[in-house]
């Protein structure tokens, strides 16, 4: 049977978050263009890096989740989470009852957004 040492299993980790970092970075310049074409890309790795961060802490762990999750800081603003403009989101983003999950879903079907096509 194939053994792992802590070590390796940290090395694993690490490249798989460094995948998913790029993949996202690659979507969103896919999926918008105009919004992240004056963003370079060490702006933008850490625009993603944030995101994933600020994702974690309500909870908002899924890989699509959180690409949900950056799509909003790109399309709303990176402190969307936060902006007094958008007071449901914070409210559904620190509901201590929902899963990350459901708090994008919640988000997503907020009315006021109208996104999504």
């Amino acid at each position: 049977m194939l053994q792992l040492r802590p070590e390796q299993w940290i090395s694993l980790k690490q490249d798989a978050r460094e995948r998913f970092e790029a993949d996202l970075q690659a979507h969103l310049r896919s999926r918008f263009p105009q919004r992240v074409s004056e963003i370079g890309d060490a702006a933008l790795a850490e625009l993603v890096r944030s995101g994933i961060a600020r994702a974690e802490r309500y909870g908002v762990v899924t890989r699509m989740d959180v690409r949900r999750f950056v799509e909003y800081m790109v399309e709303l603003g990176s402190d969307f989470d936060t902006d007094p403009a958008y007071p449901t989101v914070q409210q559904i983003l620190n509901d201590p009852g929902d899963s990350g999950t459901r708090k994008m879903d919640r988000i997503d079907n907020h009315a006021t957004f109208g996104r999504r096509g």
